[in-house]
């Protein structure tokens, strides 16, 4: 799950580029190596939330959706 843009939720910030692994179990184990990654299906737009749990719970809600939308696709079903 990956987030463009410039989190104005905790104020104005530079433009910014996350990635979010979604279960994948030892973390450890990619340290030093170079991922790539590609965007597939927007989840939805940038917003800025009232408070961090506001925050909290739309991010819950989005890695749920992107997960669904990877159990949907028939020659994956998972994100890796």
């Amino acid at each position: 799950m990956t987030y463009v843009g410039q989190a104005e939720t905790f104020g104005p910030g530079p433009m910014r580029v996350e990635v979010h692994l979604l279960d994948y179990g030892n973390r450890a184990t990619l340290r030093g190596r170079i991922l790539s990654t590609k965007l597939l299906h927007r989840l939805r737009a940038d917003q800025v939330f009232e408070t961090a749990d506001a925050l909290v719970r739309a991010m819950d809600e989005d890695r749920a959706r992107a997960l669904d939308y990877w159990r949907s696709r028939p020659e994956s079903g998972s994100p890796r």
